[in-house]
């Protein structure tokens, strides 16, 4: 939804709609007051002034309470204020534009077959969230293209196939072989300064007349 501003500044707001669980496992900590939705009548709207719990729309200024008209093509829908978010995924900051990001609750009877939706996946045991993916695209007879990763968090637990874990192992496996070729010449070098020491003193005895016997 892009709100007339009269400044350089184009302002949008963009709405997207979680279920109950998404929002509990996604959203919970990211309110700043208020509440989440709880409907598909109500909004929750982030503001990108971390000292104020207001939303300021160009000239608008809005609150906990207030009602909201979304508008967005054809779409024409008011809703209730119910929330203000610290932040979201969707929020852009520019000279050009700024983008506040919104969520409501998803209502599944409102979906139609061209509704587009996300949905998020979890794992028990982390280190299979591969595999689970691999067991969505057979299921729902998708491509890989549309599957993405928390890799900040499978980064995190060394089970991303990422460039980071690549290069961290690369840079593990650098770090072992340095070591063990250290120790190598520490070795070698404790040896050889010993060989020496028991040369000079072999030399010494038989320069007095020891044999090997001796």
């Amino acid at each position: 939804m892009n709100i007339p501003s009269t400044g350089v500044t184009s302002i949008y707001v963009e709405l997207y709609s979680y279920d109950k669980n998404s929002m509990q496992n996604l959203l919970a900590t990211n309110i700043k007051a208020g509440r989440l939705p709880e409907n598909s009548n109500e909004i929750a709207i982030s503001t990108m002034n971390i000292d104020s719990e207001d939303i300021n729309l160009a000239k608008e200024k809005y609150e906990i309470g207030d009602k909201f008209i979304f508008e967005s093509g054809e779409f024409s829908k008011e809703y209730t204020i119910v929330g203000i978010l610290n932040s979201s995924k969707y929020d852009k900051s520019s000279i050009t534009e700024s983008i506040h990001g919104a969520i409501t609750y998803m209502d599944e009877s409102e979906n139609t077959n061209e509704s587009i939706v996300d949905i998020y996946v979890s794992n028990t045991h982390i280190q299979n969230v591969y595999n689970t993916a691999e067991e969505i695209i057979k299921t729902l007879n998708i491509s890989s293209d549309n599957i993405s990763y928390n890799e900040e968090l499978l980064n995190y637990s060394l089970v991303s196939n990422s460039e980071f874990k690549n290069s961290f192992y690369l840079v593990g496996i650098t770090l072992i072989l340095i070591v063990v070729i250290a120790s190598f010449i520490l070795i070698f070098t404790t040896l050889s300064i010993t060989l020496n020491s028991r040369k000079k003193e072999f030399g010494t005895l038989r320069s007095i007349g020891c044999t090997k016997n001796k």
